[in-house]
Formats: structure tokens, sequence, C-alpha cells
């Protein structure tokens, strides 16, 4: 099958069953973002834990010298899912240091993988303030 048969069969798809644009781009903003959160981590962990890079954790994790203990492992996905809308949606038109400040305290209390959450959310974080210059 090649792209031209496979454009030819989403078309007949979205005639059947049409999606408001609206839908569309947020399904698409969604996927992109979730993607690069795992993509980001997979970078990070490369080389020290290949197992676990850009996997959302698969067991309970305890943060050493924290009080705050991070949600069961059986709920990070969906917890990742809202964390995105949330940024994405409530979050979009906060001055960039609120919202990084907020994105990194709800991100953190996730803690959605084994290892490396600091260590990505340090470069993220600095994505976010790269946006006031």
């Amino acid at each position: 099958m090649n792209f031209q048969d496979i454009d030819v069969k989403k078309k007949k798809l979205d005639q059947a069953r049409p999606l408001p644009v609206h839908s569309v781009k947020s399904l698409l903003n969604h996927v992109l973002i979730d993607w690069t959160i795992k993509s980001i981590h997979r970078l990070v962990l490369k080389g020290i834990q290949d197992e676990n890079a850009g996997v959302y954790r698969k067991e309970n994790v305890l943060i050493g010298g924290a009080s705050h203990r991070p949600p069961d492992h059986v709920v990070v996905p969906e917890l990742m899912e809202r964390f995105v809308e949330t940024v994405e949606n409530e979050w979009s038109t906060l001055h960039p240091v609120e919202r990084a400040a907020k994105v990194h305290a709800e991100f953190v209390k996730i803690h959605p993988f084994i290892d490396g959450n600091a260590r990505l959310w340090r470069f993220r974080m600095a994505r976010e303030i790269e946006k006031i210059y």
C-alpha cells in the first residue's frame, strides 16, 4: 500500500464520519506532546536505562528524601493525558514563568517515569522559560 492509497482510504473514512477541525487539531496536539515528552525522556536515559527510556513507569516508586508519594503506576497514563490537556487548554494563556511553575509542579507530582523525571523536567523548564525571550 502506498501513500496515495492511504490518502484515498482516509478521505473515505473522513466522509463517512467527519471530525470537527478543532477535534482533529486537539488530538494531533495531544499525540505530539505525549510523543515529545516520551522522546525527550528516551534521549535523557539513553545509555543509562534503555529498558525504561521513554516508557511510563510500570511500577510504583518512592522519591528519595521526599514526603510526597507519587500516584499508583496504573493511573499514570490517564494522569499524563489530563496533564497534557490542562497544559494545552487551561494554562496556554498564562505568563511563561507562571506556566512553567505550574507545569513543573504537576509533572513532578505525577512522576511518570521510573528515573530521569528531574533531568527531563529541567530541560523542559528551560524551554518554557525561553518563551519569555
